[in-house]
């Protein structure tokens, strides 16, 4: 149960939401669905775990750790029933990632429907150590960018959509950098899936994987570019390694002639983003006006008013709850 919150800055958390910060965004999300708000309050508390970590770690990041701190510090209640907050739109952030899956799904469905054999490949390189985890990274690109070259050259288009991800080994301390992409036809798959096998040194074919793909596929695809989480532990340094490795790169990249569609919100600009309960695209009411204002309570892992109030009735499940230990005693 929270307990009444301090009346601090009340006059600067409203003018915060007025102010214009390049790595935010605005962000509605109906309060009228209890289910929402409940996934919205375990994101911020994973997030804000994880981001405490990170921040401790004196990085390269450490100020992008910061504003990931403060990422839905503060809610706004409309009278429409909807709410508002900043966000960081980082790729670390469970929040933001939420918020960003949904808009790549919107926009890239339109190019899935569109092809006829839709098919996911997976792509992985022999494991490196963090010494050569950016160098690995950097090169992944160039070695893509020569197999479609090549393709073309013998009238095969690839077109699809690539994503490169990194997972670490914990036992072995070396990083796995990979890609999963998503293509138009199998005679494509399976001619992208042979060419990087004799491009990438030490690749071994049972290590790669191609299968068919659907609209669930998005959803995966999108999920995220690291798993912070592994087994029983989370370890800040290597996900920091991670995290500076991809820092600066589009880690989602589309290719041939698959175009992102248009969507009324895009998190890595700053625009205003508007979701539904079911994070899709809804308009923002222009008549709605500030209830109330609830800020984040860590101790309790909720947002609550100035009269202690929470603004999700509810608590964190045992399984959220020991993620986010598992955070914290990494």
């Amino acid at each position: 149960m929270c307990q009444n919150h301090n009346q601090a800055n009340r006059k600067q958390v409203v003018s915060s939401f007025s102010e214009s910060n390049g790595g935010y965004f605005l962000d509605t999300l109906q309060v009228t669905s209890e289910s929402s708000l409940q996934k919205r309050q375990v994101r911020k508390a994973i997030s804000h775990s994880i981001a405490q970590k990170l921040y401790n770690l004196n990085s390269p990041l450490k100020n992008q750790y910061e504003r990931s701190l403060n990422c839905g510090e503060h809610v706004k209640l409309l009278s429409d029933g909807s709410t508002q907050s900043w966000y960081c739109g980082k790729r670390w952030c469970t929040v933001c990632n939420a918020i960003k899956q949904a808009e790549l799904i919107e926009g890239y469905l339109p190019a899935l429907n569109e092809m006829a054999e839709p098919y996911l490949v997976t792509l992985t390189i022999p494991s490196v150590t963090s010494e050569k985890l950016k160098g690995t990274i950097s090169d992944m690109p160039k070695t893509f960018a020569r197999i479609k070259d090549t393709a073309r050259k013998k009238g095969i288009k690839l077109s699809g959509i690539r994503k490169i991800e990194c997972n670490y080994n914990e036992k072995k301390q070396t990083f796995n950098p990979h890609y999963h992409i998503l293509i138009d036809g199998e005679i494509e798959a399976r001619y992208l899936h042979s060419e990087w096998l004799k491009r990438v040194q030490g690749t071994k074919s049972i290590a790669q994987d191609i299968q068919q793909a659907d609209k669930s596929t998005l959803k995966e695809l999108f999920k995220y570019q690291s798993k912070v989480v592994v087994g029983k532990r989370f370890n800040p340094k290597a996900t920091d390694t991670i995290l500076q490795a991809l820092n600066g790169r589009r880690t989602i990249q589309p290719f041939g002639t698959v175009k992102k569609a248009r969507v009324e919100f895009d998190s890595e600009t700053g625009q205003v983003v508007t979701l539904s309960d079911t994070d899709k695209p809804v308009q923002a009411n222009p008549e709605a006006y500030t209830v109330d204002i609830y800020s984040w309570h860590g101790e309790y892992n909720c947002w609550v008013n100035d009269m202690g109030e929470p603004l999700v009735d509810s608590s964190i499940s045992e399984k959220h709850q020991e993620i986010i230990h598992l955070i914290r005693d990494g």
